[in-house]
């Protein structure tokens, strides 16, 4: 899962692609309003293995999202992501 930061206007995924491209769409939708975004040609950097894409993007606490990436007309990766500030994810508590 991917987790966003509220405080930060600018978030970064950071994905196990299909495949390596240079520039990807990636669709974010928000699954408590169901309202989504797209943002076309993000540029993407890949290193060992792993893509990381950066876009900008405000979220609040909490919110939940699903996230598509894709090239073209092919998906290179779909997954959650979640809003929180908390910083040991491990020990995440829903209610502090």
């Amino acid at each position: 899962m991917t987790i966003f930061r509220p405080a930060n206007a600018t978030q970064s995924i950071r994905i196990i692609s299909r495949y390596n491209v240079g520039t990807v769409t990636l669709t974010v939708r928000n699954e408590g309003d169901k309202t989504y975004q797209v943002f076309n040609d993000l540029a993407t950097i890949i290193l060992n293995g792993y893509m990381t894409i950066s876009f900008s993007k405000t979220v609040l606490e909490g919110e939940s999202f699903e996230i598509e990436v894709k090239d073209g007309a092919y998906i290179l990766f779909r997954g959650k992501a979640f809003s929180t500030s908390q910083t040991d994810l491990e020990n995440y508590k829903i209610n502090l």
